[in-house]
C-alpha cells in the first residue's frame, strides 16, 4: 500500500506530480474527493453563556457559490481527462452511503479547509471508526492482485 500525505498549500502541479509518482501509469483509478473541510463555516457559541463553539454553515451568495461550483467542475474535468474516475464525498451525507462510496475507490483525497470541522464530521459520520478497516481491505486486495 502506498500513502500520500500532503498538507498546507500544496500547489496543483506538486499534487499532480506526487499522485503520478504514487499511481504510476495506471488509468481508470477511482478517486473520492472529500469536500467537507472546505465548507463555508463560522464558529459560534453553542448557546449563550457556553464556552463551547460549534460550526455553523454560512450561506454563500450566488457569485461565491458559482465560484465553488466552477472549481469543482474544473477539478473533476481535469482529473477525468487524466484518466481518473472522480466522485465527490461530503461527510455530512448519510454515513452508510459515505462508507459505501469510500469502500469502492482507489484513492481518497481529502480537500483542505478547517481541520477541526473536518475532524468533527469524521467523528459524526463514523469515518474515524471505519477508515482503518477500508484501508486494510484495500491493502489486502493489493497484495492478492
Amino acid at each position: 500500500m502506498k500513502l500520500l500525505l500532503l498538507a498546507h498549500e500544496v500547489s496543483d502541479s506538486d499534487f499532480e506530480r506526487a499522485l503520478l509518482e504514487l499511481t504510476g501509469e495506471r488509468t481508470g483509478l477511482k478517486m473520492a474527493f472529500i469536500t467537507t473541510a472546505g465548507d463555508p463555516i463560522e464558529w459560534v457559541l453553542e448557546k449563550e453563556g457556553s464556552e463551547k463553539y460549534v460550526a455553523k454553515l454560512v450561506e454563500l451568495n450566488p457569485e461565491e457559490q458559482a465560484k465553488r461550483n466552477d472549481w469543482r467542475r474544473n477539478f473533476k474535468t481535469k482529473f477525468t481527462k487524466k484518466g481518473y474516475e472522480m466522485i465527490f464525498v461530503d461527510l455530512k451525507e448519510d454515513s452508510k452511503e459515505v462508507k459505501k462510496k469510500l469502500e469502492n475507490v482507489d484513492i481518497i483525497n481529502v480537500g483542505g479547509g478547517d481541520i477541526n470541522y473536518l475532524l468533527d464530521w469524521a467523528k459524526k459520520s463514523g469515518l474515524n471508526m471505519y477508515l482503518k478497516e477500508i484501508l486494510l481491505k484495500f491493502y489486502q486486495n493489493q497484495i492478492q492482485n
